[in-house]
């Protein structure tokens, strides 16, 4: 069955695009939501990402947050990236984040790159160029989705691309662990509020 490479970037264009693993494109697409009306945009956007991916051969990348942006947008950039991955992981699938600055690294070499000056770095290493910033760089994660899976047998693999990997790999987002969080103290089953939320006689504390 051919492996197939899936890149997302949440915003409310979203980019989305797949490719199979001899470069083929699949998908390649902006997702909005004809009105500016949420959560319904937000979901929009997720369930027509689920009806694309296909649980058996996909690998996804997925943008992370831009933790240092601001502004009016900040809020829906965080919704609608949130939703995504309640859908992907109800539909039982895995995905792999990555930084804004990984992303750009893997690309150009340099993390802090800005979006023009990506275009011709990517033009040149992957012939791939779109009017899309958000559809650009969801073939660049669908490439880092493909050097996660092909490792040393990436085409062409660069010691920048061969760093970002390792890091999205290591890093503790993409991790399956679980961490036990502990309650807060008033619900410890020795605090009298415990047994008052749970109306319990108090006397029960001292057996």
């Amino acid at each position: 069955m051919t492996i197939r490479y899936v890149g997302i970037d949440p915003s409310s264009m979203t980019g989305f695009f797949i490719q199979d693993e001899r470069g083929n494109i699949i998908v390649e697409t902006d997702l909005f939501y004809t009105y500016k009306k949420d959560p319904e945009r937000m979901i929009y956007i997720a369930e027509e990402i689920i009806k694309k991916l296909n649980i058996e051969t996909d690998i996804i990348c997925i943008e992370n947050f831009s933790y240092n942006s601001v502004g009016q947008g900040i809020d829906y950039q965080f919704g609608v990236g949130w939703i995504i991955r309640e859908h992907l992981h109800k539909a039982g699938f895995t995905y792999y984040d990555v930084s804004p600055k990984g992303l750009k690294k893997f690309a150009t070499g340099n993390g802090n790159s800005s979006k023009k000056t990506m275009v011709v770095p990517i033009e040149k290493r992957w012939g791939f160029k779109h009017p899309s910033d958000n559809v650009t760089d969801a073939f660049i994660l669908s490439e880092i989705a493909k050097a996660i899976d092909q490792g040393s047998e990436y085409e062409g693999l660069k010691l920048h691309e061969k760093q970002v990997v390792s890091v999205v790999k290591n890093s503790i987002l993409n991790i399956e662990q679980w961490k036990e969080i502990k309650p807060p103290p008033w619900m410890n089953p020795r605090s009298k509020y415990y047994f008052k939320r749970e109306g319990l006689d108090e006397e029960i504390q001292s057996k």
